[in-house]
């Protein structure tokens, strides 16, 4: 069974939104070279996913890997419903999120990378995975089961009891 279908999918961002709000000085210059590159090119959009197409079977371990600025996070926030898409196909276990948000956000559980703000500092790894297996709703009755499952895939069952702050980057 398919867990996770890309299809042709397509998303641009509109060039004007890439001039606003804050940013370091750095990411001012080279957005201001990006903008010159573009323009000169006549183009009014930023392409962040071209044509992107990939299947994963359930239970595969699939990973993204790419240079800052790859279109990785977009990708991502697609395939969970948060960012719609221009044009292509995403299906989550047979969700669309464009059309079926909630049931893909019972499916899938999104904590990113570089954001730490989804832990709750004062629970151990474990209290962490139950609060949000609670907020999503999932049957009480396979909880436990599920995160022990889960912690045992990645490696981390016994860091369980641990903080969140006692954990690298990579384990969090």
């Amino acid at each position: 069974m398919d867990a996770v279908v890309v299809s042709h999918l397509t998303k641009r961002y509109p060039l004007h939104r890439w001039l606003e709000g804050p940013g370091t000085a750095y990411d001012r210059q080279w957005l201001v070279s990006l903008i010159k590159m573009l323009i000169h090119r006549d183009e009014k959009f930023i392409t962040a996913l071209d044509d992107v197409s990939f299947r994963v079977r359930e239970g595969e371990v699939f990973g993204i890997l790419g240079p800052n600025g790859a279109g990785k996070t977009t990708l991502i926030k697609c395939m969970v419903g948060v960012l719609r898409y221009d044009s292509g196909e995403v299906l989550v276990y047979g969700y669309n999120p464009s059309r079926e948000p909630d049931m893909v956000k019972r499916t899938v559980s999104l904590i990113g990378a570089g954001s730490w703000a989804p832990f709750d500092w004062s629970l151990t790894v474990y209290e962490n995975m139950k609060f949000y297996a609670l907020m999503f709703m999932l049957d009480r009755s396979k909880i436990e089961e599920r995160i022990e499952k889960a912690l045992r895939l990645v490696e981390l069952l016994e860091h369980r009891n641990r903080y969140p702050e006692t954990l690298s980057s990579g384990m969090r």
